[in-house]
Parts: structure tokens; C-alpha cells; sequence
């Protein structure tokens, strides 16, 4: 509220002005132009520093302050007390104390509105107005984040973000799908989705291409395509093992019998025990020089 110099004499002085009357607006004549005559600069003089005296306290009633206004709690974030309890806030806030800020589409999914156009999300959402789902690692290979941490996947992929290929049937013995149906086939293994296992260079003399990618020879063949034969002969080699089982025993005793126990009388009786035997068991073992087999010179040079 803005106060005045003649709003406070009327309030302060309303028995004089009173007797002011207005002057008719017929009494009011314009000074004709010819009667305006310049002062000259010689007519102004001066007043003497001594003739100026100050007004005192008693001389004149003294002009009141303009009331404050009073805002209970103060305005928040810019805003200003206009009136009691009453304020006037910046662009972007609300509320009696100017405390809330507003967001102009909304903070959804629980977000909070921290300041105008703000928002703070929950986890799981982001975007301005906290309306887009967000998944944390990112969909990849073309996924979509339809819900919180959940990605819809397009054809040919799998997993909780869409970061695997997937082949049908599924890569074998280790192997890896790399995409559009495809697998990376581990080492020692082949085939449209790693069934075959493979052994670089064949196997030689019945030789079979194991798991790992190496040969398993035969008898009396070794190397690493069972190229080279074992010239050597057979030595017979008895292991001793164990073997137990339940055996019947029979044992038969004297005991008194009878009415007052003056008769004997012999009791049997039956139980098992186990007995031990010792086995042999008899391999055999190539024992002898080794000999390039033909074959596999072949294959070298081949």
C-alpha cells in the first residue's frame, strides 16, 4: 500500500480542510501573455545562511509510519508479503507461503515435484513429467522398455534386456548364438548348431573325433590323428581286489532244561559273518617301441 504526503494531512488535519472551499471554475480567468514579465536576475537575492532555522518537534504533528504488512510463516522462494498472511509468488510456485512449486503436466508415477518443471522419479521411470519407463541396463538389439526394468524383445532375441541371440535349436557343446540363427561353434565342434565334433585333420585307423576336439585311437595306435603305431607286445598285469560276502555259522551249546533244570539240552543257533575273498583282475598294457604308421606320412605331405 502506498501512503501519500496528502493522504496523511487529510487524516491528520480533516477540520481544515473542511473549510477550504473549491474556486468556482467561472472565477478562474487566464493571465494575458503581455502581462508576464521576466524577474531580473538582479531582483533574486539569496537567503543568508543565518536566516534558516530549523522547524521544531512541537511545531507539527508527526507523520505515522505506513502499517507492515505480516506474513506468518514468511513468503518462500522470491515470493512477497502484499498483504497479512497473504503473498505474492514468483512464476512456478503456489501455496500461502509460495512453498509448493508446480509442474505443469505433472509429476506421474509417484514422482515429486521439487521445483517448477521438475520432477524427481521413482526408480523405474524418468522422462520431464516421469511418465516413460526405465530399464537400467538399456534394451539392446532393438528391445523396447515397456515397464520398469522389463524390455520387450524383437524376434531372434532373448534375455531380461534382449542382450542373447536366440537359435533354433539351441547352440550345442558350449557354442554361443551370434544372431539371425547363427552359432559360434566352441573349439573340436561343427555344425549347424554345434553337434558334430570336429577334429582338424580327420582320425586315422579307426580313430574317433572326441568331445574336446582330439582323436580317441584304437589299440595300439596313438598320436594326434592315431597315426602312429605301437609296435610293441602285450604283458599281462593281475591286480588284486577284494570281495566279501555273508557266510551261515552254525554253533551249537549245552543248557540246563526241565522243569527245575536238572536235564541238559543242547541249543543251536544260526548267524552270519562276513568273509573276505581276494580276486584278481588281469589287463593288459602295450608295452615297446613306437613306429610311424605309413598313413599319416600321407597326410603330412598331402
Amino acid at each position: 500500500m502506498g501512503w501519500s504526503r496528502k493522504k496523511i494531512d487529510r487524516l491528520q488535519y480533516p477540520c481544515i480542510l473542511s473549510a477550504i472551499q473549491p474556486i468556482p471554475h467561472s472565477a478562474i480567468q487566464p493571465i494575458p501573455h503581455s502581462a508576464i514579465q521576466p524577474i531580473p536576475h538582479s531582483a533574486i537575492q539569496p537567503i543568508p545562511h543565518s536566516a534558516i532555522q530549523p522547524i521544531p518537534h512541537s511545531a507539527g504533528m508527526p507523520i505515522p509510519d505506513p502499517p507492515k504488512t505480516l506474513c506468518k510463516p514468511g513468503c518462500m522462494n522470491g515470493g512477497v508479503c502484499i498483504a497479512p498472511n497473504k503473498c505474492r509468488c514468483k512464476p512456478g510456485y503456489i501455496g500461502n507461503s509460495c512453498s509448493k512449486a508446480v509442474c505443469q503436466y505433472g509429476c506421474k508415477n509417484g514422482g515429486e515435484c521439487i521445483a517448477p518443471n521438475k520432477c524427481v522419479c521413482r526408480s523405474g521411470f524418468s522422462g520431464k513429467d516421469c511418465s516413460q519407463p526405465h530399464c537400467d541396463p538399456v534394451c539392446q538389439n532393438g528391445g523396447e522398455c515397456i515397464k520398469p526394468y522389463y524390455c520387450h524383445c524383437p524376434p531372434g532375441t532373448r534375455g531380461n534386456f534382449c542382450e542373447k541371440f536366440l537359435c533354433k535349436p539351441d547352440c550345442q557343446n558350449g557354442g554361443i548364438c551370434i544372431g539371425k540363427g547363427k552359432c559360434s561353434c566352441m573349439r573340436g565342434y561343427t555344425g549347424y548348431n554345434c553337434e558334430k565334433a570336429y577334429c582338424p585333420g580327420g582320425c586315422l585307423n579307426g580313430g574317433k573325433c572326441g568331445k574336446t576336439g582330439k582323436c580317441s585311437c584304437p589299440l595300439g595306435y596313438t598320436g594326434l590323428h592315431c597315426e602312429i603305431k605301437k609296435q610293441c607286445k602285450f604283458v599281462e598285469i593281475k591286480e588284486p581286489y577284494k570281495r566279501g560276502y555273508k557266510q551261515k555259522v552254525t554253533t551249537q551249546a549245552k543248557v540246563p532244561c526241565g522243569a527245575w533244570g536238572w536235564k541238559s539240552c543242547t541249543k543251536t543257533k544260526v548267524h552270519y559273518e562276513m568273509v573276505y575273498k581276494t580276486f584278481y583282475k588281469t589287463s593288459y598294457e602295450c608295452e615297446g617301441l613306437q613306429k610311424t604308421y605309413p598313413d599319416y606320412q600321407k597326410l603330412k605331405n598331402g
